[in-house]
């Protein structure tokens, strides 16, 4: 294995990665023992690139002249310890992501307009207990 890029941002370490394709790219979910998720679209990028990047995108480019728009979408905080796995669901709603955490939660969230929000918590700490 060879690494090509490195995605910064998390303060501890990450736990648990998942994708899922969307209409225009894949959205990356990563969680971390800094009880965070991070959402990343990764997409290729329009004939001006550069004309359309924003202040939070990064192009990357690799041989055969294969490149990438990378975007932080979202930075998802609501558990109080370390998230262990993320998992993607499409459903009837839309997209879905279920976090599972130490804390004994598991949240569902949802994109609302344009931003994440947590749609359903189920456990211990403000949630309904199992």
């Amino acid at each position: 294995w060879k690494q090509l890029e490195s995605l910064v941002g998390h303060e501890d370490w990450p736990t648990y990665l998942d994708t899922v394709l969307v209409n225009d790219g894949i959205l990356l979910a990563g969680a971390s023992q800094d009880s965070t998720i991070r959402l990343w679209r990764i997409r290729t990028p329009s004939v001006n690139a550069a004309a359309d990047l924003q202040v939070k995108d990064v192009l990357l480019t690799y041989p055969d002249n294969m490149s990438y728009s990378v975007q932080l979408e979202s930075v998802l905080c609501g558990h109080e310890d370390k998230i262990y796995c993320v998992s993607w669901k499409s459903d009837t709603q839309g997209l879905a992501l279920l976090s599972v955490s130490l804390d004994k939660t598991m949240i569902v969230w949802r994109e609302v307009e344009g931003v994440w929000m947590e749609d359903a918590r189920v456990g211990e700490i403000g949630g309904n207990t199992l």
